[in-house]
């Protein structure tokens, strides 16, 4: 069954990834760094393609992403976990001067683990969903940098009767090209 999760997960966001590359805006390429449940590190470095927007206004425009991102958590004690993410998401960012743009965001994608487990931590399962939610700020000449905090939420949403989910608090910086 979990082969079958992880081919489903891999087929999908490439079918999403090249479909979508007609669209495209501008790519970000990101890092971040997030502290963990029980004392742990999250550290993850991502591209995230913007597309044309949904809607834009005077006011705000809404844009939808998508993204590929590898991480690790590394827990106090233990082995580190390595995995990746395919993330979709939404920003609703608003205009308020040439140079600096707020906003907010939220993605959601598929999770694929190389363990289980993170410390004494039963995960459920390798294949997790990840919701994020996230509040920054575009600035620059070309509103080409980016710096975010945000939270973050993987679990197996009730699919495994385990699902005590795993929970980072952080900050990133991308750079738009």
């Amino acid at each position: 069954m979990r082969k079958f999760l992880y081919m489903v997960c891999l087929v999908t966001g490439l079918l999403i990834a090249t479909s979508a590359m007609a669209y495209a805006n501008d790519v970000t390429l990101e890092g971040s760094i997030a502290g963990g449940d029980d004392d742990s590190m999250a550290y993850q470095l991502g591209v995230r393609q913007q597309f044309d927007p949904f809607y834009s206004g005077d006011l705000f425009d809404i844009t939808p992403s998508l993204g590929i991102s590898a991480h690790a958590w590394v827990p106090d004690h233990g082995d580190t976990v390595w995995g990746a993410t395919i993330p979709m998401g939404l920003r609703f960012r608003m205009f308020t001067t040439a140079g600096f743009r707020p906003y907010l965001s939220g993605a959601i994608g598929p999770t694929i683990l190389s363990d289980d487990h993170l410390d004494h931590k039963d995960l459920g399962s390798n294949v997790l969903i990840m919701t994020k939610g996230a509040v920054g700020v575009d600035f620059g000449d070309r509103l080409q940098h980016r710096i975010e905090g945000q939270y973050t939420h993987y679990s197996t949403w009730g699919i495994t009767d385990t699902d005590p989910g795993y929970d980072t608090w952080g900050v990133s910086y991308g750079y738009s090209f």
